[in-house]
């Protein structure tokens, strides 16, 4: 399984990728949109976490109805110069109040990280051991943010006053 970091340290991912077929039973499972869709009826009575992955085209307000019900929402960035996701998860945060975990997947770089974080992103999945520590390394650079970012109360300016 691929390496995943949520509050700068790694954690044990028990999610499992469900496309097609077949789904395991008190698993917790991440399915594309397009299933969800699908099969919303189904999958809301499953016995387990269930998470969303959207592709960087897909309209997270689709998810509108549901963002109560799912426990992730997985954003895919296929490039790290594709910043569909950054808009996605501030849809999902701000707009639908979405309240469970966002997941950044695909090429995430640490460099990014911060910017992710301010959008609501709070999970980041990484293709390898190296990118994972790397990622582990550069993740607590920074500790105050001048502007306020999706899911903060207070911007560190209003602090001062």
């Amino acid at each position: 399984m691929p390496p995943v970091i949520e509050s700068s340290a790694r954690i044990d991912d028990s999610y499992r990728v469900v496309d097609e077929g077949a789904l395991p039973e008190h698993a917790d499972i991440i399915v594309s949109l397009e299933r969800w869709l699908r099969e919303r009826e189904f999958l809301r009575v499953h016995r387990g976490r269930i998470g969303v992955a959207l592709a960087p085209g897909d309209d997270p307000e689709l998810l509108a109805e549901d963002v109560e019900r799912l426990a992730l929402i997985v954003l895919c960035f296929p490039q790290f110069t594709d910043g569909r996701a950054y808009s996605q998860a501030r849809i999902l945060r701000e707009r639908l109040g979405f309240a469970g975990k966002i997941r950044a997947t695909g090429d995430v770089l640490p460099d990014q990280l911060e910017f992710m974080r301010r959008c609501g992103i709070d999970s980041f999945e990484f293709p390898d051991e190296p990118s994972a520590e790397r990622a582990l390394r550069h993740s607590p650079r920074f500790s105050v943010a001048h502007r306020q970012a999706a899911g903060e109360a207070i911007p560190a300016y209003r602090h001062r006053a």
